[in-house]
């Protein structure tokens, strides 16, 4: 038989089969005048709508006589029909509409096409007439034999159209099924009683697995042939089927590769071979240390670079002289005329009256009030509902701490005269504190705020009252925001990050825009300052937050700035869990955020496996026990797991900081404000440190470039990775991940 006629092969078998069934469906049956006549009218209809030499067609529509019915009619046309989405490109779509369309606007002629050039796309890599021909003939080969069921479950547009086709060229008709749920298939089996079963590997594992393998009652195969994938294991795949219901004298499995279907163990060679091509050409760039590809299922192969090793920077080389300097001076120009020392002493007041307010709540829930009385731990957090008494203890040592409780035998009791932390006390305090506030913020929002928790803190201690209430009251946010902006610590802060940005974009080598992100986002209190500051500048903004609340809010006021995209981010997952890829970021920032992760050594981690190397964490974080916001926020807050559950303290000190920077392998460059600086004394730090100073800065998109000038377009996905995933002993990278295709 000459491989080049086999399509005539295949017309020939149907005229044969003329007046008897060639496909048996799920829904009708097909006998070869039917599929002959349809055949026709789809190659008048391709005709019509001048499609042949040189187009490329998919199918869209169900998968049954239809589609081999087009399959055949681009043999004639000489088209190119494409038998997977992932090698779609721009494939014309066909369903049967196309028919009526025809016949609606003009009618169909049925004359034969003589072309016969044709080819089948599958996936990454196209079979020409030649491949394809000779494919079905060692297909048909395996059908040889008769007597002869067939039953296909792979698709009639990919492997399970080969081997209709195959069979036709025999005379042999086939019965289908794309039955979804396995126990119809079974039962389709059954029904069946095939000698021959065609399906894929993933089809074929999925029955197997399901509950209802156990009480199928197939007949026995001759052959069952298998449509796998490169890298799969031929000999798991056989003792997974010795162990099911489908018994059969002899496995076939195939992988389809640009010269057709091949063995596994000839597939995994040529594969390897591929391999090896592909990482020589991606491991001889310069900045690239290690690489490993990966079969993706499509025909192409996803690249696993890890940037070249080089000497880390030094202290002088990274600038930190020049960083802290630059950003210093332009804070203090930005800043010429604020009175520092008066803010920090509005601050310290706030501080004040907040643990007056504690004293207060804790008398309202029945302790403290008698000044000679002492209470013990016991009775003091029992006035607290279960889930607030850690914080009620911390309460406790910093009161006793600023020497608003004392010890009292083996209890506490209050310092000063009862009336220091009554009502009308607290109420005078709070209107002078308005006053002060507006002074150094020019508003009250904060105040105003704290305010509210001093009012309702004995019904926050009870869980009498929600503290997300009193932060939004029904649902405004002009609360929020002004508690992440009004503070000369968060002012400080936000326009010392914007400072440092601008600088380090400045920086930056021309190219691919800066990636930013910042995590946390919130109220936009800090990119309400940065994006301002980067205006005109190459960057992406990726603005994510943990609350979908926050994220429509800053979709409103930023949604048409088109540096701006939106995601949810969450402190406390990894990256890859919420689909984010390592090295991908050029700056990630968080704004007071940290102090909220469950476990900041966990959380400041997997920001370092964000950046790129080179990149840049810019944090703000308090570093002091701030009491105001032991009294409000700190309600909020998720009860921690890292250094803070031994301490007690809501927030990391100073020292525990670079401790958690140094091990994510972050090297500190900035800490501001300086130890002069009126600020220190409050504790709210700015950190901005460097990652993987020991690696090339090897990004994404230039290596991808470089690639497809070696390569082509043979890579369809690239990962900066900071280490190579490990191999099991022995074992290949391609088999590896042969089994996740």
């Amino acid at each position: 038989m000459a491989t080049m006629s086999f399509h005539q092969i295949i017309f020939d078998g149907l005229e044969r089969m003329r007046e008897r069934t060639v496909l048996y469906g799920d829904a009708q049956q097909w006998n070869g005048a039917r599929m002959l006549e349809t055949v026709e009218q789809y190659r008048a209809a391709l005709s019509w709508r001048g499609l042949g030499i040189g187009d490329s067609l998919i199918w869209d529509g169900e998968e049954d006589g239809q589609v081999l019915a087009l399959r055949l009619a681009a043999m004639a046309r000489g088209c190119t029909f494409v038998s997977a989405p992932g090698g779609a490109g721009d494939a014309v779509p066909v369903s049967s509409s196309i028919l009526q369309d025809c016949v609606d606007d003009r009618g169909l002629e049925t004359q034969r096409d003589e072309l016969w050039c044709y080819q089948v796309r599958k996936g990454a890599f196209a079979w020409s007439e030649d491949t394809f021909s000779a494919t079905l003939s060692e297909l048909r080969a395996t059908l040889e034999e008769v007597p002869r069921r067939i039953a296909v479950l792979a698709p009639l547009s990919g492997f399970g159209g080969d081997l209709c086709l195959a069979a036709w060229s025999l005379s042999a008709p086939v019965h289908y099924s794309g039955a979804k749920q396995p126990a119809g298939v079974f039962a389709f089996l059954e029904r069946v009683a095939a000698d021959r079963l065609i399906v894929s590997d993933h089809r074929l594992r999925e029955l197997l697995a399901h509950p209802a393998a156990v009480l199928a009652r197939c007949a026995p195969l001759r052959t069952l042939l298998i449509e796998s994938s490169p890298g799969a294991e031929e000999n798991d795949l056989e003792s997974l089927v010795a162990s099911g219901p489908l018994h059969c004298e002899k496995t076939v499995v195939v992988v389809p590769t640009d010269q057709g279907f091949l063995p596994t163990e000839e597939a995994f060679l040529r594969l390897q071979q591929e391999a090896q091509k592909v990482e020589e050409a991606a491991a001889a760039h310069p900045l690239v240390g290690e690489v490993r590809v990966l079969p993706d299922g499509v025909g192409k192969w996803t690249l696993l670079a890890v940037p070249a090793e080089q000497c880390p920077v030094t202290e002088e080389e990274g600038g930190e002289d020049f960083w802290n300097g630059y950003v210093q001076t332009r804070l203090a120009a930005h800043f010429t005329d604020f009175d520092w020392q008066a803010g920090v002493s509005a601050t310290q007041r706030l501080a004040r009256i907040a643990l007056l307010s504690m004293v207060n709540a804790l008398s309202r829930r029945g302790v403290f009030t008698e000044r000679e009385t002492g209470y013990s731990q016991q009775q003091i957090l029992a006035c607290a509902a279960e889930r607030h008494r850690p914080l009620v203890s911390r309460w406790l040592a910093v009161l006793e701490q600023q020497g608003l409780l004392r010890r009292h035998g083996d209890g506490l009791r209050v310092s000063d005269r009862l009336d220091d932390y009554a009502d009308a006390a607290l109420e005078q305090a709070w209107d002078e504190m308005e006053s002060v506030w507006r002074e150094v913020a020019g508003s009250t929002g904060t105040i105003e705020y704290a305010r509210e928790n001093s009012a309702c803190l004995a019904e926050l201690l009870s869980g009498q009252r929600n503290a997300v209430e009193v932060l939004f009251p029904a649902g405004r946010m002009d609360l929020a925001e002004a508690l992440y902006r009004e503070s000369p610590a968060a002012r400080y802060q936000h326009q010392a990050v914007a400072v440092l940005l601008t600088e380090i974009v400045a920086a930056h080598e021309q190219g691919d825009p800066v990636r930013i992100l910042e995590v946390g986002a919130g109220t936009g209190a800090t990119s309400e300052v940065v994006l301002p500051a980067l205006a005109g500048e190459p960057v992406s903004y990726l603005y994510t937050d943990f609350s979908r609340f926050f994220l429509d809010q800053a979709v409103r006021r930023l949604g048409n700035d088109p540096r701006v995209t939106f995601a949810i981010y969450d402190i406390d997952s990894s990256p890859e869990a919420q689909g984010f890829s390592p090295n991908d970021f050029d700056v990630v920032i968080g704004g007071g955020v940290l102090n909220a992760a469950r476990d900041t050594d966990a959380s400041v981690l997997w920001l370092q496996q964000l950046l790129r190397p080179g990149g840049w964490l810019v944090i703000t974080e308090p570093t002091m026990e701030e009491f105001w916001v032991m009294a409000s926020q700190a309600f909020m807050l998720a009860d921690a797991s890292d250094e803070r559950a031994q301490s007690g303290r809501t927030f990391l000190s100073l020292e525990q900081w670079h401790r958690v920077l140094a091990q994510a392998g972050l090297r500190c460059v900035l800490d501001l404000p300086p130890s002069g600086h009126p600020l220190a004394t409050l504790g709210h730090r700015v950190f901005a440190a460097r990652a993987k100073i020991d690696r090339a800065p090897l990004r994404r998109t230039d290596l991808e470039r470089y690639c497809r000038q070696c390569l082509g377009d043979v890579i369809s996905r690239v990962e900066i990775l900071d280490r190579l995933p490990e191999l099991r002993t022995g074992e290949p990278a391609a088999a590896e991940y042969g089994h996740c295709i």
